[in-house]
């Protein structure tokens, strides 16, 4: 039987049809609506599930694998916030799925979910100690230790997107100033930049466009294009991602760090400099540990690999 599996992030919602060998036959998605709330996102899970199992042709699914960027409360089966969907608050989307689908519904955080799906099909098989983080609209870790995945006293370890990176930073969406993610995901990549902009003296191709069409990605490309001013802002969000994967070593001491997220789709030019910067920042703290790119279809795998690793793991 197949696999249904929900990726919903602050940028686009996603469902997926997958095997147990991790294909995937089916995938569609949808973007998040600006000011979803709780009953607009079970809409849209229910539609988009209904739509995913009518073109792989299935009627029950096998399980559910639901995976959102945010805090999620595994024995409530809740998500508990989402900052880059604020609609999202104490959102009991487990039960909500079981009783319409009928199914197992297993429920993680994005960059967990993706750590899990690297140990299953990916770069950490067979490794004890890594971590995978996301760079995405979001910043966020997932953890293995001693080959289990690491949960924290109330399943929130790995949030590797809310240390601070720099003190006088902008403001998070989780209230702290100058967080990781605040100052090099996507959203916070955009956020600096139109900070800037206005101030900036000299010709840029940001500002040929409109400020709603500006997204890191076109930052990025601008950048390696020969736009002064973006080429600021990519430098910034490079160095600002070397110390945060130097702490991320210096904390969890892996042998391999993996990189996925979908700033990660600028290509090899990036992961490079990424690269380098962390090993700029490590310094003495040098380490024999690996830096890799995710599988290109973690998000599917992600979601996928929940029912495989907790139906085998209870007590993970």
């Amino acid at each position: 039987m197949s696999i249904l599996g929900f990726d919903v992030g602050g940028t686009k919602i996603s469902c997926c049809v997958g095997e147990r060998d991790g294909s995937v036959t089916t995938r569609i998605e949808r973007p998040t609506s600006e000011g979803m709330d709780g009953n607009e996102m079970t809409r849209t899970l229910i539609s988009l599930g209904n739509e995913a199992m009518g073109l792989a042709g299935i009627e029950v699914p096998e399980a559910l694998g639901i995976i959102f960027a945010g805090f999620i409360d595994q024995r409530k089966g809740m998500v508990m916030s989402s900052p880059n969907i604020p609609g999202i608050q104490n959102f009991p989307v487990v039960n909500i799925m079981s009783d319409f689908f009928q199914s197992k519904v297993y429920l993680e955080n994005d960059a967990t979910a993706a750590a899990i799906a690297e140990r299953i099909f990916g770069s950490g098989k067979g490794k004890s100690d890594f971590v995978y983080v996301t760079l995405s609209t979001g910043i966020g870790a997932g953890v293995f230790s001693n080959g289990k995945l690491l949960k924290g006293s109330r399943g929130l370890a790995g949030e590797v997107g809310h240390m601070v990176v720099s003190e006088s930073g902008h403001q998070c969406g989780c209230g702290r100033r100058g967080c990781l993610e605040a100052m090099a995901s996507g959203s916070g990549i955009v956020k600096r930049t139109l900070y800037r902009l206005p101030g900036f003296i000299g010709e840029t191709l940001l500002r040929s466009i409109p400020e709603k069409q500006i997204s890191a990605k076109f930052i990025i490309e601008a950048a390696y294009s020969g736009d002064r001013f973006s080429k600021e802002i990519l430098d910034e969000t490079i160095r600002y991602l070397g110390i945060g994967l130097a702490n991320v070593a210096s904390i969890y001491d892996p042998q391999l760090i993996i990189i996925g997220g979908g700033i990660m789709q600028s290509g090899d030019r990036f992961f490079n400099a990424v690269k380098k910067s962390f090993r700029d920042e490590a310094k003495g703290v040098q380490r024999s540990m690996e830096i890799t790119r995710a599988l290109p279809d973690i998000s599917d795998l992600a979601a996928i690999s929940l029912p495989l690793y907790y139906g085998r793991n209870r007590k993970s």
